[in-house]
């Protein structure tokens, strides 16, 4: 059985990847991963694999041009007949606007991280079966095993000492403003010369690293060598100041406190991509603001382990990201769902 994977986001590449890799052999799988690089898929053979394949799964990007390819293919596959398959990797994914405009009227099958979603998605795709199915990207949070210290030794740090991560994202908007302020917040409570600040670029940032080479000169900064991802940090780290991404996430699962700075146009941005209200911050696993004097304050509490609000922000992580004993569990449940809802030759 032949299963096309298409994804142009970090996330679904990442959960596609892992699933593609660790099918069962009775699987043939072809992929199609761009891990958030505009321009990386070639669309002419995307569309060539989806025809010969016998389900073709969706990423379901997070804006509209990043989803264009992945919706085109994914109607011309269920125009042929074929099951298709929709991945909300988080929560909000399945409020995507452009995803509800191309699928609501459609008989998809749409896969959730989990069960308090179902609702929201049965609303979105009234038609589809829905299936909380857990997410194979979070579970690798939880049994990532990195060294002790290995990471901070790759950002030239010494075991001794800390540093607070910030976690950029696609959208140079969101990055000067959300970098700047970071910096500021631990300037402000004279931690700098006791913390360092990490800046993790995002892998779909559409600039140059060289273009945020000012933050390192100026702000005494350390910007994030090339092929080190964010998620990869959150163990090591003391905080994570971000603005709405999976980093929060596998933050949470690592028991590190977490910050969402969201200003305005931030807002606005998440909004129209459907991703507003932001999951963590609404389940109380991490701590909105939009304004550099609450970010300064937030930053202080969550930085004393024995803070009120810090120990509140781990018992919300707790309780809707546990610990998964089980590795594995959440690919048995999906290829249980493919098993049952792909018709064979």
């Amino acid at each position: 059985m032949k299963l096309c994977f298409i994804s142009q986001d970090i996330a679904g590449s990442n959960i596609f990847e892992i699933i593609a890799r660790d099918a069962p052999r009775k699987f043939v799988s072809c992929t199609h991963l761009a891990f958030g690089k505009p321009g990386a898929l070639d669309e002419q053979e995307v569309l060539k694999d989806v025809r010969f394949a016998r389900a073709t799964f969706l990423g379901m990007s997070s804006n509209e041009k990043l989803s264009r390819l992945e919706i085109e293919a994914g109607l011309a596959a269920y125009a042929a007949g074929q099951t298709v398959y929709l991945f909300a990797d988080l929560p909000t994914s399945v409020c995507r606007p452009f995803y509800k405009k191309a699928f609501s009227n459609k008989a998809v099958q749409v896969l959730i991280p989990t069960e308090d979603v179902r609702a929201l998605a049965r609303r979105t795709f009234p038609k589809a079966k829905i299936h909380a199915v857990g997410n194979p990207w979070w579970e690798s949070f939880c049994f990532s095993g990195a060294d002790a210290g290995k990471m901070k030794n790759k950002l030239g740090l010494s075991s001794d000492e800390t540093f607070v991560l910030c976690a950029g994202t696609k959208s140079p908007m969101v990055n000067f403003p959300l970098f700047n302020d970071a910096i500021l917040a631990l300037q402000g409570l004279g931690m700098t010369s006791k913390i360092k600040i990490v800046l993790c670029l995002h892998g779909g940032d559409i600039l140059e690293p060289r273009y945020y080479s000012e933050f390192a000169e100026f702000g005494r900064a350390i910007i994030c060598p090339p092929g080190i991802a964010s998620t990869d940090l959150v163990r090591e780290c003391e905080l994570v100041i971000q603005c709405a991404s999976t980093t929060g996430v596998a933050a949470a699962y690592a028991g590190k406190p977490v910050i969402d700075y969201i200003q305005p146009l931030a807002r606005s941005r998440l909004r129209v991509n459907g991703a507003y209200p932001w999951f963590l911050s609404k389940q109380g696993a991490s701590f909105e603001t939009g304004t550099l004097g609450d970010l300064k304050k937030i930053t202080r509490l969550l930085l004393d382990r024995n803070s009120i609000l810090f120990r509140t922000g781990l018992l919300m992580q707790e309780k809707h990201f546990p610990k998964i004993e089980r590795k594995g569990e959440v690919l048995k449940n999906i290829f249980t769902i493919i098993d049952s809802n792909t018709p064979a030759l």
